[in-house]
């Protein structure tokens, strides 16, 4: 809504295409913390008992470390994400049962490190567009 607005009162479309750095040891370390970080807060999030918090932390980071190793190696998006989400989901059920609680409960949170935020804004981006500038089935394959 934001975007379409904008369009509509003249404002310029913003770019939003980020150039690969490449990999480097301290940027792929707090990307690794981070994801961590980010499994462990959507655990706090969804409420889950504490029991959960770390081992979701945990399983969401072994899910990025994967995603990203498979990256290094070059396979493709796709396949990476499907690799690092099975990986996810294997290591939930045993973990979330021996810890007293349903797989699910592990599960969202330890798959939050695998969305790929500037992959879905940049879908959705182009889904907003005018249909002259970027067709609609163009945006709705990005998306999926």
């Amino acid at each position: 809504l934001g975007l379409r607005v904008g369009m509509l009162i003249g404002l310029s479309p913003i770019e939003i295409v980020v150039e690969s750095g490449g990999v480097e040891a301290l940027s792929t370390i707090i990307s690794l913390i981070a994801a961590s970080i980010v499994a462990a807060c959507g655990s706090i999030g969804n409420q889950a008992a504490r029991r959960i918090i770390v081992p979701a932390a945990g399983v969401g980071l072994i899910g990025f470390f994967v995603l990203t190793g498979l990256g290094v190696i070059g396979l493709g998006t796709i396949i990476t994400s499907l690799i690092a989400a099975t990986v996810v989901g294997f290591l939930c059920r045993p973990i979330a049962l021996w810890r007293g609680a349903p797989a699910i409960v592990m599960l969202i949170p330890a798959i939050f490190p695998l969305l790929q935020g500037l992959s879905i804004f940049s879908a959705v981006y182009e889904i907003v567009q005018p249909q002259d500038a970027v067709p609609l089935s163009a945006g709705l394959s990005s998306l999926f």
